[in-house]
Order: C-alpha cells, then structure tokens, then sequence
C-alpha cells in the first residue's frame, strides 16, 4: 500500500471513486461517458497505473472480478445496456445506477457462490 500511494505521488495519479472504476471496468464507461470494451490493462492504461494496482483499487472497493462474479447481480447485462446507451449522458447515467444497484446486491445480499451458469433474468 506505501509503494502504492509513493507511485501515485510520483505520477500524480489519484484514486478513482470506486463508482467510476466499476464503470469503466465492469461497463467499459470512461468518465466522459464514452463507452468501449476494456479489459484490466486497458483500464490501468487510461487511469495511468500499473495492473497491479488497477487490481488492488477493485478488491480493495470490493468490485474485482472475484468478487462482482459471487454478487446476485447481473454485470453482463448493465455492460450491453451501457454499451447500447444512446449518449454518453445516458452510459453516465446507466452506471451511475449499475454501480447503485451492485452494491446493494453485493452489501445486502453478501457474496456467495460464483454465479456464472445461472439464468440472469431471473435475477
């Protein structure tokens, strides 16, 4: 964590809120609400930090992959439809709600089981 924050400060990278790392992890939805598929490296890249701590952000936030694939919530379906948006306003919009709705889900509901082979509209 020291080396961390002394990166950080060398680049002047600050931490992204855990709202917009989800969004542009999980939705591919950049601050400006522009939308595009993004994978781990591709995020640090345009936050400017190593994967390693592009990852260390999203456990600490509780929105890393391990975690987002045992919340009952449908991320597959909140990508399409960030994807899909009309505008940027709307992607913003779309996960701005997403990321509302996963932490209920994840903080009321609790991380269970990997749920990968489930029918997502039932959820």
């Amino acid at each position: 964590m020291a080396d961390q924050r002394a990166r950080q400060r060398r680049t002047g990278q600050q931490r992204p809120s855990p709202e917009r790392l989800f969004a542009l992890y999980h939705l591919g939805v950049d601050e400006s609400g522009a939308v595009r598929f993004c994978n781990l490296h591709d995020c640090a890249k345009i936050l400017a930090v190593s994967p390693a701590d592009l990852q260390n952000w999203l456990e600490s936030a509780r929105i890393d992959q391990e975690t987002a694939t045992r919340v009952g919530f449908n991320i597959s379906r909140a990508h399409v439809d960030a994807q899909l948006a009309e505008s940027p306003t709307e992607a913003l919009r779309i996960a701005r709600d997403a990321f509302a709705a996963f932490v209920v889900a994840r903080d009321q509901g609790g991380v269970g089981e990997v749920q990968l082979d489930i029918d997502y509209d039932d959820l």
